[in-house]
């Protein structure tokens, strides 16, 4: 069986795993200035987008300076920037040896982990993040984190786990919509391992609230071929035949209008199931 999911990357609305690539200034002045000033090369290069002359003048601050842990991790985001994946782990391990309550640090590193495979070790990392956040009030806590530590409680089928960090992002935010998005998938996968669990009611109530969701993203993105083809399937399984067919043409459409004729094809099939 095959589902319609949001994709991480591929769709502007659906939001990005991708790395928040802020570059650091530092707080402390270190006590040799020319870590300074191939810090501040660093950044004027960065500004430039001269990403590899960047982490040469980071890597000579890191020269005069071994334990300048700021330009570890622009180093380490610049690295993840340009795809040098091991890189950047080695740069964010190293920045988190120095500051362990680096909040940034480990956020980057598990969307690193994440997009590498490392699931539990991505989950971990947006853990502690969460963990230093909520326990000092300086820090914002960012829903991106719960959004991205729920995109991986899915990528483990954890689907209680994920509509948890879905809906905190969502208190935090609720302008999220991918989370949306990504909630009414969730709602619907666990309605399918209800059903085939024999608890019927409670997979019909999650099918309905993910129908919610969808519905919800549709008033405020028309165009989100995934919240039409969702609410399809949740209508579908909840046997609302007539109207399934009518979210799933509409999907279909949207697939193939904007070039993503793989997933028209998906939904087309399911069409044709149902009728």
């Amino acid at each position: 069986m095959i589902l319609i999911r949001c994709a991480a990357i591929a769709i502007a609305f659906c939001g990005t795993v991708s790395p928040a690539v802020a570059f650091a200034s530092p707080t402390t002045i270190v006590a040799q200035s020319t870590a300074e000033d191939f810090f501040r090369d660093g950044i004027s290069k960065v500004e430039q987008r001269d990403y590899r002359g960047a982490i040469a003048a980071f890597s000579r601050a890191i020269e005069a300076d071994p334990e300048f842990t700021i330009a570890y991790y622009n180093r380490a985001n610049l690295y993840y920037a340009i795809e040098e994946y091991e890189a950047a782990l080695e740069d964010y391990d190293r920045a988190l040896e120095l500051e362990p309550e680096y909040v940034s640090a480990y956020i980057n590193r598990g969307n690193l982990r994440s997009l590498l495979g490392d699931i539990e070790g991505s989950i971990a990392d947006y853990n502690e993040a969460l963990r230093i956040a909520n326990e000092n009030d300086s820090i914002a806590v960012d829903p991106q984190v719960y959004y991205n530590r729920a995109l991986s409680y899915a990528d483990l089928r954890d689907w209680d786990s994920a509509i948890d960090d879905y809906t905190q992002t969502i208190a935090l935010d609720d302008s999220f919509i991918p989370a949306y998005l990504n909630r009414s998938l969730a709602y619907l996968n666990r309605g399918l391992v209800l059903s085939q669990n024999d608890r019927r009611d409670s997979a019909e109530n999650n099918y309905e609230a993910a129908i919610a969701d969808a519905t919800h993203v549709i008033e405020i993105v028309p165009e989100a071929a995934e919240a039409y083809g969702n609410r399809g399937l949740a209508n579908a399984y909840l046997g609302n035949t007539e109207a399934a067919i009518s979210d799933l043409e509409i999907a279909a459409e949207l697939f193939e209008s904007s070039g993503r004729l793989d997933a028209a094809r998906e939904v087309i099939e399911w069409i044709d199931r149902l009728q």
